[in-house]
């Protein structure tokens, strides 16, 4: 295992090889540099770890015509499937229909997959022999996305720190998420619907895909990517959600349908943090999910102000610098019973000369 100093370093060589690259004047110094890269990254899992990584940055910097899009396989293959994602190919002049750029391509697709397949992930099937009448409770722990294929056949996915109760009986299959974030992928059952709660919200599928998250504050979200989910609040008001479409429960209390591009609802399945134009105040919220620090935002001057962007969640702190240099903040590490907060608070102008 490599120390921070040394991961750091390591990162620094795979962005400065890809950099060289793209940037290359003529076919042969591209060739010269594809050998380096493939040499470089058979070195270890960090080696080719940190071409990954640096493969996305630069397409995140925008120096390509196109970005990365990482897509999570579809519901109807096997979990234990590796998470896949393409890479964009560079727009330069020379690199019309040569062969350096579809080995690089095929180099940067390995390093993807060797990225998306998380060593913390785990994956556990249950005996078929069970599927009528079957208890059991999955937790993940801090850093970590859990898979489990259940008894009838349907997946489920747990986000960093999550938790579920099951209790599957010959009429209902019930599940209750206890606190934090899910992805189920329902095996399609009229007879034994697919049940999920969470704190005073209630979502009803047969054969779809959904994901349910539960915050701090009460709120339960509720998002569907494929097929129909009829969602129930305490007080019996219900409704129906299609896919690409989401609603905020609150205290028991189903809010209006908003839409939500399936993309978005899966991007933390492949570690990343899509936001729209989305107030600064939730984006840090969501940010702090995945940081082992508290973020303060009781004294942020534009607290509503939008926010679009792409943000990786292994790299939050460089996500709070940019918003930090974007709106003009200043941070404050502070130490309390519960924790270190991070105080974000306008950054002081310097004095006129």
């Amino acid at each position: 295992m490599t120390d921070q100093h040394s991961q750091l370093s390591l990162d620094d060589q795979a962005f400065s090889l890809i950099r060289r690259f793209y940037e290359a004047e003529s076919t042969e110094a591209a060739a010269q540099l594809q050998q380096q890269l493939e040499q470089w990254q058979q070195q270890s899992t960090e080696h080719r770890q940190a071409l990954a990584q640096a493969s996305e940055d630069w397409l995140l910097m925008g120096q390509l015509s196109d970005v990365a899009s990482p897509t999570y396989q579809s519901a109807k293959q096997p979990a234990n499937k590796a998470h896949t994602c393409t890479v964009a190919k560079p727009r330069s002049n020379w690199l019309g229909a040569g062969a350096a750029l579809a080995a690089i391509s095929c180099l940067a697709i390995v390093a993807c997959l060797t990225l998306w397949q998380q060593p913390t992930s785990s994956l556990q099937t249950a005996s078929a022999s069970s599927a009528a009448n079957w208890q059991q409770q999955f937790r993940s722990g801090y850093g970590e996305v859990q898979q489990h294929t259940l008894p009838d056949g349907s997946q489920v996915t747990l986000n960093w720190d999550s938790e579920i109760a099951i209790d599957f009986s010959a009429e209902q299959r019930n599940v209750r998420l206890l606190h934090g974030e899910a992805f189920f992928q329902v095996a399609h059952n009229p007879a034994r619907p697919f049940v999920v709660q969470a704190n005073g919200a209630r979502a009803r599928a047969v054969g779809t895909a959904f994901n349910v998250r539960q915050q701090d504050d009460e709120q339960v979200t509720i998002a569907v990517t494929e097929g129909v989910v009829a969602v129930t609040g305490d007080k019996r008001q219900s409704l129906v959600l299609n896919a690409s479409q989401q609603v905020a429960v609150l205290q028991g209390v189903p809010g209006a349908v908003q839409s939500q591009p399936a993309q978005r609802t899966l991007a933390w399945q492949t570690g990343s943090l899509i936001f729209d134009q989305q107030p600064l105040v939730e984006v840090l919220a969501e940010i702090n999910r995945y940081t082992r620090y508290q973020i303060d935002t009781r004294y942020l001057p534009s607290p509503q102000a939008p926010v679009t962007a792409t943000y990786f969640i292994s790299r939050t702190d460089e996500a709070i610098r940019s918003l930090m240099q974007l709106f003009q903040l200043q941070a404050d590490m502070r130490q309390q019973a519960d924790g270190n907060h991070l105080v974000l608070r306008p950054a002081l102008r310097k004095p006129s000369q």
